[in-house]
């Protein structure tokens, strides 16, 4: 089976690519698909903006997409920077701002959540979420620097994103559980002969 992914980031591309190479799916970004759209992320939810991209990609291409989109969701922000996680700061800076506006707070839990949408020419719509638990540190740690890794400690693994490997990564990430889930579905519809 092949799906486009909706995305250009190299980063995540890689990370899926990953996550999936072990099942017989292919997975091809919008560029190796000719496709330079870009889906205005203007969704209320995780999941309006995963759908919001792949609805629009499958119309264009006329395949089945894959979309997802991620954010980090930080209690004592009033759940921030949510679905603007990407735009909280410019590029390279997610962890200096998160931290700046974290100086002085005690409460520090927050969660990373994925929302994955995929959604086939014929209209039928897939949908799976994953969610990591855990809390922003005082200052970054690790050499991944990936978003907001550096500050972000993952409870269930004792240290944060950016001290893990790749691997280790997918082992408790928001992402990789989200796309487990979504394998899932996949493995049920191709037993299904869909």
């Amino acid at each position: 089976m092949e799906l486009i992914f909706a995305t250009n980031n190299e980063h995540k591309l890689h990370e899926v690519r990953e996550l999936m190479s072990g099942y017989g799916i292919t997975v091809r970004s919008l560029r190796e698909a000719g496709c330079n759209h870009e889906t205005v992320e203007d969704g209320l939810t995780f999941r309006d903006n995963a759908r919001k991209k792949a609805v629009e990609i499958s119309e264009i291409l006329g395949k089945p997409v894959v979309a997802d989109d991620t954010g980090l969701c930080v209690v004592a922000l009033d759940g921030g920077p949510g679905v603007y996680s990407n735009r909280f700061a410019p590029k390279g800076l997610h962890c200096e701002k998160l931290l700046e506006a974290m100086a002085g707070v005690t409460q520090r839990d927050a969660y990373f959540e994925t929302a994955v949408v995929c959604v086939f020419p014929d209209g039928r719509e897939y949908y799976a979420n994953g969610v990591v638990e855990g809390y922003i540190t005082t200052e970054k740690y690790g050499d991944y620097d990936f978003g907001y890794d550096q500050v972000f400690f993952v409870k269930e693994a004792g240290k944060t994103f950016g001290e893990m490997t790749i691997e280790e990564k997918n082992g408790y990430s928001h992402r990789a559980r989200a796309f487990s889930a979504f394998v899932k579905i996949l493995e049920g519809l191709q037993a299904e002969g869909e």
